[in-house]
């Protein structure tokens, strides 16, 4: 790629495609090869500090995938990694419906999410 990919790119690429997963590390797989596959370069469980990993950093926008887990604790997880001056944008890849209710922005950031009812679990 030249020119740098925008979160609101990434997380249309996410959400039109299908997907076959038990769990999160091989969504997480399943999402590394797409990115691969359309050339967008990523950095996977980049440590943002020592208690925080995000599944992927792609430039400036973080990705996080959550099958589980409740709103609340993702969102906290969230505000953490917003509060990270390498990520400009979080996109969040969940199977949680409850996930929606996100905030659009945390600390001024944009929160994206990518709900996969379309996937095949």
């Amino acid at each position: 790629m030249l020119q740098p990919v925008t979160a609101e790119a990434i997380a249309k690429l996410i959400y039109g495609n299908r997907f076959r997963f038990v769990d999160e590390r091989t969504l997480q797989n399943e999402i590394e090869d797409l990115f691969k596959e359309h050339a967008i370069p990523y950095i996977r469980e980049k440590v943002l500090t020592p208690k925080d990993r995000i599944d992927f950093l792609c430039g400036s926008v973080g990705v996080e995938i959550k099958i589980g887990g409740g709103l609340n604790s993702v969102q906290r997880q969230l505000w953490r990694y917003a509060a990270d001056e390498r990520i400009t944008d979080l996109i969040l890849v969940t199977s949680r419906s409850g996930h929606k209710s996100l905030p659009d922005k945390i600390t001024g950031k944009p929160i994206y999410v990518v709900h996969l009812i379309n996937s095949i679990f």
